[in-house]
């Protein structure tokens, strides 16, 4: 589904100029990771499906989504559309609202 994400070091390296920084870059190193390419696209992957749950609970509890959806769809059932396949066709049925 997404193209494989490169190996990622989550650290950045610091220059040992000064004591501090020799503190810092030494704290962060204890606290990094590493991701191999399968399980970065395995995440990225989840995470895209997990929007997609999100986005469609988000639409399932706003009523008046719903209604508009339902309607729509009673409308199909019974005909009630137009078919606009070109841009000059879509203008035109756009402008009769």
């Amino acid at each position: 589904m997404f193209p494989p994400l490169p190996q990622y070091n989550l650290i950045s390296q610091f220059k040992r100029s000064s004591n501090k920084k020799r503190k810092l870059a030494s704290s962060r190193k204890r606290s990094s990771i590493q991701l191999s390419k399968e399980l970065a696209s395995d995440l990225a992957e989840a995470s895209a499906k997990v929007n997609v749950v999100l986005e469609t609970l988000e639409v399932q509890l706003d009523k008046q989504t719903m209604r508009r959806l339902k309607l729509g769809e009673k409308e199909y059932q019974q005909g009630k559309y137009t078919v606009a396949r070109t841009e000059a066709e879509i203008e035109k049925v756009l402008s009769k609202s």
